[in-house]
Parts: structure tokens; C-alpha cells; sequence
């Protein structure tokens, strides 16, 4: 299949892959020996795994756990929450103290995020109970100020989908994964924005664009669009994002 056949290959769905609010995400990562060491320990005793694919505050309610294997007499105190083998911390609510005190009515919560690898974007969480008390997320004492809420605030909304698999290109950042092909055939993205305050004067728009061949190619004109300068490099090429494969 040639490179410029791959849009039409690839099923209506494929290119609506959704734009989506940036989230911060685990990047791919080296866990030292000490995460390893600690990983290892929690795969070899009782532990509930929570699988996070979005960033936010997450609950997860003690007939949840009950069901995924949690010890109904735990003592809330005693429970942990792990990533990469590093301790997270959590909230307990609707617990009373000592064994068997995290009941129907509790409920653990936490911030959580996803993944972001070649291999997978969901983020494994291990609950234990160990023998002494875990981390806890600290309350902070009421501001002085008026606590209004600002009338707008910043927020992002990206789209990047990953249609195409391109094991053969050399990449700075070791990604491999594009979005749709930019050929002579047409192709419509739709980028989603909700909430969208259309008082505000601040606005930006940004398009990176990946190239597939060497640095010295340069992409089709205007493929920036007017006022975006092009900047190629490592045959990567970026307007000042939504990334996706030249010919």
C-alpha cells in the first residue's frame, strides 16, 4: 500500500477520534530499582488494581473494592495506594476508625492520570493494606479572600489521533504514532470546543505537522496556514498541535 492510500483505507471512523482537553499524563519513563523492587513486592500479595485512562479526581466506593477482592476488615488507616511503586496519596470518606471500619458507606479517593507510552495510555493504581498508616492528602485551611471564581480561565483542547503506526521513521521523541495523511485528497479534522467563552480577546490556535522524509523536503506551501511560520527539523516538520504525516 502506498503511503498516499492510507486515508482512504482507513474507515470514516478512524479520523474521529475526538478532540479532547489536554490532560498531564505519566510520560514513558526508567523505573529505578528501588520501583522495581517495590513493584515486585506488590504483585506477589493481595492488592486491588485500578485502571486510570483520564486525568481527575477519581472515588472509588468500598463496594467497588469489596467486589475486586478488598478485605472487608480492613482498617481504613492502613490503606495505600501505589503507582510505578511510588506511594500516591489518597482520601478516605465516610470511614470510622480501627479494623472493619472502612464499611458500605466509605469510599476512596484520589487524583489520578493516565499513561502516556507506545504500548498503552491506561495508568495501574495497586490498593494495599499494609501495617502501618498510609499517605493522606492534607486539608488546607480556608483562604481569606473573597473566593469568587475568575469569569474565564485558560484551558486546552487538543487533537491527535493516531491512525497511522510508522515503524520505519526515526523521530526525536521516539513517537512513532500520526495522524491523518496530508495528500491531495481532502480531509476535514474538527477540533471541539466546549465552554467557550466568546468574550474573551485572548485565542490561540497551534498545528504541528510530522514530516516523513529528510529535513531538506520542505512541506507543501501554506501548509501552516497564513501568519504560521514552518520550522523543520530532524524530519520533523512544526507550525506553531495536531500531528500528521506529509507526502
Amino acid at each position: 500500500m502506498l503511503l498516499n492510500q492510507l486515508n482512504q483505507s482507513q474507515p470514516a471512523a478512524a479520523f474521529n477520534e475526538g478532540s479532547h482537553p489536554v490532560e498531564s499524563v505519566l510520560p514513558e519513563f526508567v523505573p529505578t530499582s528501588t520501583q522495581r523492587q517495590k513493584q515486585f513486592e506488590l504483585a506477589a500479595r493481595p492488592a486491588v488494581k485500578i485502571f486510570v485512562k483520564h486525568e481527575g479526581w477519581h472515588q472509588v466506593t468500598q463496594p467497588e473494592l469489596i467486589k475486586s477482592g478488598l478485605d472487608p476488615n480492613v482498617d481504613p488507616a492502613f490503606l495505600h495506594l501505589y503507582a510505578e511503586g511510588i506511594e500516591q496519596p489518597i482520601k478516605i470518606t465516610g470511614a470510622t476508625p480501627g479494623p472493619g471500619g472502612f464499611g458500605p458507606q466509605a469510599a476512596l479517593q484520589f487524583h489520578g492520570t493516565g499513561i502516556d507510552t507506545q504500548y498503552s495510555g491506561t495508568r495501574v493504581y495497586w490498593l494495599v493494606a499494609d501495617g502501618d498508616p498510609g499517605q493522606r492528602i492534607h486539608k488546607l485551611l480556608p483562604s481569606r479572600g473573597s473566593n469568587q471564581p475568575p469569569v474565564n480561565f485558560p484551558f486546552t483542547v487538543e487533537l491527535t489521533p493516531h491512525t497511522t503506526y510508522f515503524a520505519a521513521l526515526i523521530t526525536p521523541t521516539g513517537n512513532n504514532f500520526f495522524g491523518s495523511l496530508i495528500s491531495t485528497t481532502p480531509l476535514d479534522q474538527t477540533l471541539y470546543v466546549p465552554h467557550l467563552d466568546k468574550t474573551s480577546h485572548f485565542r490561540a490556535f497551534r498545528r504541528s505537522v510530522r514530516h516523513e522524509s529528510s529535513a531538506k523536503r520542505i512541506p507543501p506551501k501554506g501548509i501552516c496556514g497564513k501568519g504560521l511560520a514552518q520550522k523543520i527539523s530532524r524530519g520533523i516538520c512544526q507550525c506553531r498541535g495536531h500531528n500528521m504525516l506529509c507526502i
